[in-house]
């Protein structure tokens, strides 16, 4: 499962947190290639 987040870096790492919190495994955080306010 991939979700997206549009902001920063650290607003992409605090939904993983809340994610990770939820007991789901986590992956490293990456920007998206064509939009650079785009993480997943």
């Amino acid at each position: 499962m991939y979700v997206k987040v549009k902001g920063t870096k650290e607003d992409a790492q605090k939904v993983a947190e809340e994610y990770k919190n939820q007991n789901y495994t986590i992956s490293d955080i990456r920007q998206d290639k064509k939009e650079s306010d785009v993480w997943f």
